[in-house]
């Protein structure tokens, strides 16, 4: 106990001393399995930590602490390019919604105002993405032939007769 605290301070000491990893705790039940999969982890190293801290190294044990040490690398390597692989698409899509805008209400009408988007934005049918995208850039999509003609139906009155025994929003 010493020896992890003087190297690695009151937290490492603490958990040394009490075998768990405080402040962490399951939020939900689908955490629970990710909860004791730690816990599994964190035993197993200090466990590992302790005897490799007292294991003595001869030329019986010496192959497998290199085996032990080269499993290591390798495993810290695939984990660094895993994560280098995450945060280059972490960035890649924190950067793409920087680009993209999003506005509703008046702020939304103010940015579609002037753009070929604008005669579509308040009709009785919504666009679908890809529609959008070729009015953005200057096409007329052949699937929204007639779509301006397109209507809603009439609101029905509270006291409809059709609509008795329906029941719905008040």
């Amino acid at each position: 106990m010493k020896f992890f605290a003087y190297f690695g301070g009151p937290h490492i000491l603490d958990f040394v001393i009490s075998k768990f990893r405080r402040g962490r705790m399951a939020q939900s039940a689908d955490e629970v399995a990710s909860y004791f999969d730690d816990h599994f982890k964190d035993q197993m190293r200090h466990h590992s930590a302790s005897a490799a801290t007292t294991f003595e190294i001869n030329q019986h044990n010496v192959m497998e602490v290199f085996n032990v040490h080269c499993r290591l690398m390798e495993i810290e390597k695939s984990s660094d390019s895993l994560e280098n692989k995450q945060d280059a698409m972490h960035r890649a899509v924190g950067g793409m919604l920087k680009e993209i805008v999003f506005s509703t209400g008046d702020a939304g009408a103010k940015r579609v105002k002037g753009t070929p988007i604008e005669p579509y934005e308040n009709l009785a049918a919504e666009l679908r993405d890809g529609e959008l995208l070729q009015l953005a850039t200057g096409m007329r999509p052949s699937t929204i032939e007639g779509i301006e003609k397109l209507t809603l139906p009439p609101p029905h009155k509270k006291d409809d007769p059709e609509l008795r025994g329906i029941s719905g929003p008040n």
